[in-house]
């Protein structure tokens, strides 16, 4: 007798576990949904022969800006080199596909190396921000990393986001006390360092109006301001500038509410939509409103990976950067 109570107490457990994993699920869903704001559209321009002819030929596309940045209160010049390309990415431990499949799930990501070096009077900074963004972004609408680290005579910051869920799991360490070594999570609303990315896949599906958005990598440690997830104003328009390569370009701007900092990113209307340039825009301590423009010199597509002897450093010549 005895059994069978505890045997119809066991099943009621069990029942009341699924239904509360079903609760879960279906919370963690509409989270998703709210923060994602998936498109209703198929990812036409992805499954293209134009787009796999561009993306899939075992090259990376390289180009080359005159870097305009702000640090310091002052406008520095420098180089920045854009780096993009797909690649088989582990969905699990987050990293490059480099041995067999083996019922392991695998996305085909757009990655960008997004290389920033500059000079602050007597030391430099050297920057990197990677960024992997699924190129099925209908099905798959938030980027599942970004790796960023910053070097300088100072010392040495690191900073990942992962994706998990409905959240970005946030880690980070600094030489600076006030930062050292750190954990934390943030709701996964749009990244600004995946707009570059996204942008490559389909501008079409860029937010417009008021959005939540977390700053790029780089500029929360440069502010030292820590991680939020921050309000900003963007939008999409014909480009009507001067200064910038092409002559059918488009922008896309960001105005973050609460931050004395926005940036424009001016690209080709038509695909792949190569990036022209960007320009940044950031109050000073004093209240002046600094403007840094970085254009794009040189584009080319190589095999980068393989091209590693004395022999190939003529091909920095032709990115537009000395040998």
């Amino acid at each position: 007798m005895n059994t069978g109570k505890n045997l119809f107490a066991y099943i009621a457990i069990i029942i009341c576990g699924l239904l509360i994993m079903g609760c879960n699920a279906q919370t963690e869903d509409e989270t998703n949904k709210q923060n994602y704001s998936v498109p209703d559209q198929p990812d036409v321009e992805v499954q293209t022969q134009s787009f796999k002819d561009y993306w899939y030929a075992g090259e990376a596309e390289l180009s080359h800006y005159d870097l305009e940045q702000i640090r310091y209160g002052q406008v520095r010049n420098g180089d920045a080199i854009l780096v993009f390309v797909t690649e088989d990415f582990l969905t699990d431990k987050q990293v490059k596909l480099e041995s067999e499949l083996n019922g392991r799930d695998a996305k085909t990501v757009l990655k960008l190396n997004f290389l920033k070096e500059f000079v602050t009077g007597i030391y430099e900074y050297n920057v990197m921000t990677s960024t992997f963004t699924p190129v099925s972004i209908n099905k798959n609408p938030r980027s599942l990393k970004v790796a960023s680290s910053s070097q300088e005579w100072c010392g040495t910051t690191w900073s990942q986001l992962n994706l998990r869920g409905g959240h970005y799991e946030i880690t980070g360490h600094s030489y600076f006390e006030d930062e050292a070594d750190y954990k934390t999570t943030l709701d996964a609303v749009w990244l600004e360092d995946e707009i570059w990315t996204q942008l490559r896949l389909s501008p079409k599906l860029l937010p417009e109006g008021e959005i939540d958005i977390i700053p790029a990598s780089f500029g929360v440690r440069r502010s030292h301001s820590g991680w939020a997830v921050e309000k900003a104003i963007t939008k999409k328009e014909n480009w009507t500038g001067d200064g910038m390569p092409g002559e059918n370009l488009n922008a896309y701007s960001i105005e973050y509410v609460n931050r004395d900092r926005n940036v424009t990113i001016v690209y080709e209307a038509e695909s792949p939509y190569r990036i022209a340039g960007w320009i940044q825009t950031q109050k000073t301590s004093k209240g002046d409103t600094l403007k840094a423009r970085s254009v794009r010199t040189n584009t080319i597509k190589e095999p980068y990976w393989k091209q590693n002897s004395n022999s190939d450093e003529s091909l920095r010549e032709k990115l537009g950067l000395e040998s």
